[in-house]
């Protein structure tokens, strides 16, 4: 417990301390490894654990083809972090809340849904830990799953915690020597809207699994739902389905494997009624 004293100009959003509230450096912790954390979980992209001071990452993994690295992460996912808490402290609705049993503000935790991801962002004293999963997974599931790695992450994490949780003022108005300093470039950005580059599957792939889902779909009971489960099966978006075009060749290898998983039938067989059910 500090024995701190409260001055009466601090509020609940600083999050840096001021200069009479620094301490002696503590032993830094080191990082932790994640891999176990993230082991077993398909559809899971990235797990990555940030400080929320300074964006320096205290722990991460992140799938081999996910297209972006965890520095990425740590620097987009704390602005969007930050922002999201301003503005949920701006809602009356959260007045009589502010202050959690740890003496910490009511934190929001943070859901970012786009057609090919999905990140959800916990704090965890002075750490936040960011889960990102694909598309095709579903958001109760996502939730469910993040609300567990956090849960296992929190006695991994370091006790120490922010003196004040604050957003960080509006920077100054450039003075007249800025103009004549190089501009600094801005951090790296992490384009949750926008796939990595990957080739596209020639032409006959794309028309094949056009029919292969076709077929799938006529021959599985619920046809509805078939797109949603090949979809949750080759670990591909329920979009993409809708869009063959756009996927790559190990894609459609996937697919065409759940399909075969859901009918119950070989490749060779597959084949055969594709050629049976093809026009001409």
């Amino acid at each position: 417990m500090s024995d701190r004293i409260e001055r009466p100009d601090d509020t609940s959003f600083d999050i840096e301390p001021s200069a009479a509230d620094d301490a002696p450096p503590e032993t830094v912790a080191a990082p932790i490894a994640l891999d176990g954390f993230a082991h077993g979980i398909e559809p899971l992209d990235g797990l990555v654990v940030f400080s929320l001071a300074d964006a320096s990452v205290f722990g991460a993994w992140i799938r081999g083809d996910a297209g972006f690295s965890a520095e990425d992460v740590a620097t987009s996912m704390r602005e969007a972090y930050r922002t999201c808490l301003q503005a949920s402290r701006k809602l009356a609705i959260f007045a009589a809340a502010v202050q959690s049993d740890r003496g910490q503000v009511g934190e929001p935790i943070v859901t970012i849904e786009t057609l090919s991801r999905t990140a959800l962002l916990k704090r965890i004293r002075s750490f936040v830990v960011a889960c990102l999963f694909d598309a095709s997974m579903p958001l109760g599931m996502a939730r469910l799953c993040a609300a567990r790695l956090s849960s296992s992450l929190e006695p991994e994490l370091p006790l120490t915690d922010l003196a004040r949780l604050t957003l960080a003022p509006p920077e100054a108005p450039p003075d007249a020597d800025a103009f004549t300093r190089p501009s600094r470039p801005p951090p790296p950005g992490l384009r949750f809207g926008v796939a990595a580059q990957v080739p596209r599957a020639p032409a006959a792939e794309i028309d094949r699994v056009r029919r292969v889902i076709a077929f799938a779909e006529s021959h599985l009971p619920d046809a509805h739902t078939v797109r949603l489960r090949l979809a949750l099966r080759s670990h591909t978006s329920r979009l993409a389905l809708d869009h063959p075009e756009t996927l790559p060749s190990d894609a459609i290898l996937r697919v065409e494997a759940a399909a075969l998983e859901m009918l119950g039938i070989d490749r060779e067989q597959l084949a055969a009624a594709l050629t049976e059910s093809s026009p001409g």
